[in-house]
């Protein structure tokens, strides 16, 4: 697509970038996304401890509306792999304090719901291509933003050189775009990682999340659509992490339930465990000209 001009151009094709590029596609806009990354497998079906993916998102009925209005919502719920949650169980690991929130108190069916990111992701995609005024470029890598009084000149990692105008980075706390486009970033470290992983979980989860605020930091278990296998989301120091991520599944798992200290189901097997790092990053200005920040990005 060597010198084309198209009215957006998204850098970033995850879950903010192809949600971004759906709120537009009705317009008629001539759209197209950049990623770096394959296009999104298709969504695993199993329903094993390993059979999950580790990164989930917790969607709020304000978030599921958003989805509805895109027309990504059903192909969601067809899935059968949401776990929605009617409660939450907060509480203090070193104190008394603890409070829960409950759906039947605001009248509603659900607080929110937990979806495997792929299945989002998937959801969006398989919609974006539906529509003949959004095209989607795959293992596609920006190297080139200048921007102009009129557009936005780029270049990717194929040849190509693109008009827009307008471009929107959509490309994550890293993005790539963000720097090409000279806007600076505040960051600093927390010096904790988040470990992440799937669990099973004795009794089941009731479709409820808990969380504890620990010395080391926050845990989560988060519900997934089995009945006792949850999402978990620790964070703790970055060596404390580490140690956590090598051990073996007996002492990890003996080491997360001494820490929901029996305020929560028992965990009782655990999948594969993966770790991120925590850092926070703020770009110090959204936009530039023509070109605008969304999402992490931002």
């Amino acid at each position: 697509m060597t010198g084309q001009r198209v009215d957006v151009a998204i850098i970033g094709g995850g879950v903010v970038g192809l949600a971004t590029a759906l709120a537009a596609a009705s317009t008629g806009l001539r759209i197209v996304i950049f990623d770096a990354n394959d296009s999104p497998a298709a969504s695993e079906s199993g329903r094993g401890i390993h059979d999950w993916d580790r990164r989930v998102t917790a969607l709020t009925p304000a978030s599921v509306k958003f989805l509805e209005s895109l027309g990504v919502w059903q192909s969601i719920l067809d899935t059968r792999r949401i776990g929605s949650y009617t409660d939450m169980i907060v509480w203090d690991a070193e104190g008394t304090g603890q409070i829960q929130f409950s759906a039947s108190d605001l009248h509603i069916d659900a607080l929110g719901h937990i979806v495997e990111s792929s299945i989002t992701t998937r959801a969006l995609v398989h919609r974006a291509e539906a529509y003949p005024n959004v095209d989607i470029h795959w293992n596609t890598r920006l190297e080139g933003l200048s921007i102009r009084e009129h557009d936005v000149a780029l270049e990717t990692s194929n040849g190509a050189t693109i008009a827009a105008e307008l471009v929107i980075g959509a490309d994550g706390g890293r993005s790539k775009s963000r720097g090409l486009a000279q806007i600076r970033t505040r960051e600093w470290r927390y010096h904790q990682n988040a470990i992440v992983a799937t669990i099973k979980v004795n009794p089941g989860h009731d479709k409820t999340c808990w969380q504890a605020f620990l010395p080391t930091g926050p845990l989560a278990l988060l519900p997934l659509a089995e009945p006792d296998v949850c999402s978990i989301v620790w964070s703790l120091d970055e060596d404390l992490s580490q140690r956590w991520v090598d051990a073996t599944d007996d002492d990890f798992l003996g080491g997360l339930n001494r820490a929901l200290s029996d305020r929560g189901p028992r965990a009782i097997a655990v999948g594969a465990r993966q770790v991120f790092p925590l850092v926070q990053c703020h770009a110090v200005d959204y936009s530039r000209g023509r070109f605008v920040l969304v999402g992490d990005a931002a």
